[in-house]
């Protein structure tokens, strides 16, 4: 049966479960980084390709902008009589 104290805790294992921590977090920020480097690539690729294209994926407020205000919203109560 092996015991760990709890004072033994912080002078044996916490500097490896940091050190481990921080390898990891490293690590998952340099696959992010590489991630979103290869994505810009492929959208400058893109662009280059067709720059139109570009233009045309340009987000419109004025088409997001239906309300249906239109006045043909049906009652569910005075549907069913």
């Amino acid at each position: 049966m092996v015991v760990v104290f709890i004072s033994d805790f912080p002078r044996d294992y916490l500097p490896e479960l940091q050190r481990a921590r921080a390898a990891r977090e490293k690590s998952l920020q340099d696959v992010k980084t590489d991630s979103m480097s290869r994505l810009m690539k492929d959208l400058a690729v893109d662009r280059a390709k067709n720059p139109a294209g570009a233009l045309a994926d340009r987000w419109d407020s004025e088409e997001d902008n239906d309300d249906d205000d239109d006045d043909t919203e049906i009652n569910i109560i005075d549907r069913c009589k």
